[in-house]
Formats: structure tokens, sequence, C-alpha cells
């Protein structure tokens, strides 16, 4: 099993110190959902802020979804974008990626990506501006639709199978 960052085992990533950086993400695996986590490769450094704003290169409804822990969900054949920002030049922040339910999978998730941070001469940017997309009609969100405006159940049949 071999994992990835832009063609490259052990990739290294270089971003601006308080800069938003956008990020794909993209899980090509074939078998397993995966954990993704970003965190400072020494416990007692800054952690840097990630913010989820798509999925299969669809906009969530509200943009960006802070990470609180910075640990994202890639289902098979999926892709996240992400923004980060990390707050300290000179610290380093490594992305692992471990398997969900994968018996044979390491304890711990190894390391598929570094970040390093370097000085930036720009000041530090602001959060980043929360939005709400314009959605097409199939992305409607029905959770708060009255069960009353619900067309009538249809029986569904897939070659007899159901």
């Amino acid at each position: 099993k071999y994992v990835l960052v832009n063609g490259c085992e052990n990739a290294v990533m270089t971003i601006e110190e308080g800069q938003w950086s956008r990020i794909r993400i993209l899980n090509v695996g074939n078998e397993f959902n995966s954990i993704i986590e970003i965190k400072p490769k020494l416990a007692a450094d800054a952690i840097c802020e990630v913010g989820l704003m798509a999925k299969d290169g669809v906009y969530l409804s509200t943009v960006p979804r802070i990470l609180e822990d910075n640990k994202m969900l890639v289902s098979l054949s999926s892709r996240l974008d992400i923004a980060i920002k990390c707050p300290v030049a000179g610290v380093e922040h490594i992305v692992t990626y471990g398997h969900i339910l994968d018996p044979a999978a390491p304890e711990t998730p190894p390391t598929i990506l570094t970040i390093t941070v370097k000085e930036s001469e720009r000041l530090a940017a602001g959060d980043l501006p929360v939005w709400e997309p314009c959605r097409p009609v199939y992305l409607t969100d029905i959770m708060e639709t009255p069960e009353d405006e619900f067309v009538e159940p249809f029986n569904l049949e897939v070659r007899g199978a159901l």
C-alpha cells in the first residue's frame, strides 16, 4: 500500500506563518475510509487552524467549517478542500493518514506530509469570512422541510433485488 502526496513519499510542503493556504486532499483508496489529521510534530507547539470548505468539489452549506480537532474523514475515492493557517514560523506539522477498521493498519497512523511554516513579511491574516454558497436545487437541505411537503413514497425495484 502506497500513500503519495503530489506523487512523492514523505512529502514536505512550506506555508507562510499567519497566512491562509488552500489544500485539496484526494483519497484514491478503494478499500478503507480513512482519517487525516494535521497536528504539530511536537505536542507542545501551537496548532494550525483548519477550515473544511468542500467535499467532492461541492462547497459545504456554510463555509468554512472550522475543525476543532483538525481531523477529517475521507471516504473511498473522495476529495476535501481545506484552508489552513499556522501561527508560528519554524514549527513543523505532520499530516497523518489512518485507515478505519483496517486490521492490518499500524497502531500509529503514518505521516504522509510534513508542513513547515516559514516567516511571513505580511501581517497575519484574520479569520476566514463565513459565507453560504448558492446551491443547486439538487443540493437543497431538506432537514427542516415539513413532512407534508414530500410526495407519496414509492417502491423501488432494482432487477427484483429489493
